[in-house]
């Protein structure tokens, strides 16, 4: 019931407030209401939105109680919403033609990647499988959509010397802290900037995480982490539960550091050394480290919190150097 009533407010206060205030919000309401018992009033009048928007607001509260993180519903409407609008007909009429159009119409318009494209289309069939599944629709037609299937990259990962450089670059140990903590346990921004104090165990060298979905887990990180670590809070004086914090008060009050100010922080180091610097960057490049070093990838999948191994599969292809050292090994 808590978390019907924190999803509803989730929602009805999507339009006014960006990512990280509804993800403060949402955070702070679970706090607040763990001391509290919450109870539906059997006396109020249902009220049923058949319209098509109505049907979208009631799969958003669908989506939210299944706990998905508010970018993906913030996704979901916005993707959704732009489709029923730009297609102008009711739901039950739009066939895959219409859709097909529609997605090649934005991709031109808007000039978006095909990786943009693809969520939005991820989007658009979640929306018309709860559809098809309540009985509100006889059919899917995002069964005859085809499917986006972006241009293969290889995506830049931080070499040995890379990381060397960030250490050297750090000017504080709250920033070499997160350096070292970010290389070696390879866990997501968001994952990172909830953790408190408490949920880290130096002598395991582990910690607690609540990943997508508000899935926990428990994530590892070496020994040049924890000695950074160690350092960080021990110079602290605050009592911040957080584990990182800014480096200067704020109206006498050191607050836990957001997703932007991490990320802030990073940019700011990669400035300094000459190469692009962000979190995801330290979770791709821990992944291809630990797998080119031989780590089973159902090990991974459960180290980087993944439901499916096929995301996984991503970091299993080998960067160019790897297979150019191969190649070498029996051609030369």
């Amino acid at each position: 019931m808590k978390e019907d009533l924190i999803n509803s407010i989730i929602l009805g206060m999507m339009p006014y407030l960006n990512e990280k205030q509804l993800e403060q919000l949402k955070f702070q309401l679970r706090m607040k209401m763990t001391k509290y018992k919450v109870e539906k009033k059997s006396t109020e009048v249902a009220i049923y939105d058949d319209t098509d928007l109505g049907l979208l607001k009631k799969f958003l509260e669908a989506k939210a109680a299944a706990r998905k993180s508010v970018k993906t519903l913030r996704n979901y409407g916005d993707h959704v919403k732009g489709m029923i609008l730009g297609i102008g007909k009711k739901l039950v009429d739009i066939d895959e033609d219409d859709i097909s159009m529609y997605l090649y119409r934005y991709q031109v318009e808007h000039g978006i990647k095909k990786t943009t494209a693809r969520n939005i289309r991820a989007s658009i069939s979640s929306f018309f499988s709860w559809l098809r599944k309540t009985g509100r629709i006889d059919r899917n037609p995002m069964d005859l959509v085809e499917v986006i299937r972006p241009d293969q990259t290889i995506k830049e990962v931080f070499t040995d010397e890379q990381i060397i450089q960030l250490r050297e670059e750090c000017t504080n140990k709250r920033d070499l802290a997160l350096v070292d903590f970010l290389n070696s346990s390879m866990i997501r921004v968001g994952e990172l900037q909830q953790l408190n104090r408490s949920d880290i165990e130096f002598n395991e060298r582990e910690c607690i995480v609540f990943g997508k979905g508000s899935k926990e887990r428990i994530a590892y990180f070496d020994g040049n982490a924890k000695l950074h670590l160690q350092a960080y809070l021990e110079e602290r004086k605050d009592n911040n539960p957080a584990l990182f914090v800014g480096l200067k008060p704020i109206h006498g009050k050191y607050e836990r550091l957001t997703i932007n100010g991490i990320q802030d922080t990073l940019r700011r180091l990669g400035k300094r050394v000459g190469f692009r610097v962000h979190p995801h960057k330290f979770r791709r490049s821990g992944a291809t480290r630990n797998l080119e070093k031989g780590m089973d990838l159902y090990d991974l999948k459960d180290i980087l919190g993944h439901t499916k191994i096929e995301t996984t599969l991503i970091y299993a292809r080998k960067r160019r150097r790897i297979v150019k050292m191969n190649y070498e090994r029996f051609n030369m």
